[in-house]
């Protein structure tokens, strides 16, 4: 107790729900093996990742903790994409409108925005069914936009839902379907469960 553990799973589909199957996991604070490491906790992970040496592309669905510039950079220098939930607070950029007359370097960023602030913009939501529950409707809208401590473009989901409230969703890759995103954080949940049954 009160150690820190990073936990990694993969997440597959059985006959008819899908589970974590348990891959590593580590306690990354509480001992200290050698004095000379500096790395963080979100560089520990990255290393954990790296060492499983999966050959294939793969999605990193992770908490609002992960949700760093650097990991990012890491990650997606290295073919993968992250998928993770927005911090009430967090902001973004619209792309810059550059004006040709403009003296100096080009602007890199445009106007500022809190993404909560999205929802009281007057865009256009789409409905649908929740992802793995047929009986649940919500309401979603994609928009991209450049997320500094990223240096890009980052495509972010806004998502009403009819008892959570208000969420906005991540992801690096700007291919991905809204829904998918959506679905994959849902099931983030599995591995949390996973972990904590195993730890106790």
């Amino acid at each position: 107790m009160g150690h820190s553990i990073q936990a990694i799973s993969i997440i597959v589909k059985g006959l008819s729900n899908y589970f974590a199957v348990p891959l590593v996991g580590e306690i990354h604070e509480g001992f200290n093996f050698d004095c000379r490491d500096k790395r963080t906790l979100l560089n520990k992970m990255f290393d954990m990742l790296i060492s499983l040496k999966i050959t294939e592309e793969f999605y990193f669905v992770a908490d609002r903790y992960y949700c760093s510039g650097r990991f990012l950079k890491l990650l997606t220098r290295s073919g993968n994409h992250l998928i993770t939930m927005m911090k009430r607070r967090a902001v973004a950029y619209y792309l810059p409108v550059n004006e040709s007359k403009r003296k100096g370097r080009p602007k890199k960023y445009g106007v500022k925005i809190k993404l909560f602030d999205l929802f009281n913009e007057n865009l256009i939501f789409t409905e649908a069914y929740m992802p793995g529950n047929p009986k649940m409707k919500i309401e979603y809208h994609s928009i991209n936009l450049l997320w500094r401590p990223y240096g890009a473009l980052v495509k972010f989901i806004l998502v009403r839902h009819p008892v959570k409230g208000k969420s906005i969703c991540m992801t690096t890759d700007l291919s991905l379907e809204p829904l998918s995103v959506i679905w994959s954080y849902s099931v983030r949940f599995k591995i949390e469960v996973t972990y904590k049954q195993a730890v106790h």
